[in-house]
């Protein structure tokens, strides 16, 4: 089961999972913003490795659901 996979199922059955991809995604388009503008104010230059940080945080979480997941999904079953 490749990670893609692990991420689409948590996306669709987990709430939590799904939250944290959601402002993942936030954080992502609120960079794309900033980055497309040709003079960001100085605001938004600080804002930039704020969001960087957070959007870093929320993968760190998710990867460690996503490593929770394969090890539940390919632990052997108990009789």
């Amino acid at each position: 089961m490749n990670d893609q996979h692990i991420k689409d199922e948590l996306i669709k059955n987990n709430h939590e999972y799904r939250k944290l991809w959601e402002q993942h995604q936030a954080f992502e388009k609120r960079l794309q913003q900033i980055g497309n503008k040709p003079y960001p104010s100085e605001e938004e230059s600080l804002e930039i490795p704020v969001l960087k940080k957070k959007k870093l945080a929320l993968k760190d979480q998710m990867q460690s659901m996503i490593a929770a997941y394969r090890k539940k999904a390919t632990a052997p079953l108990k009789a």
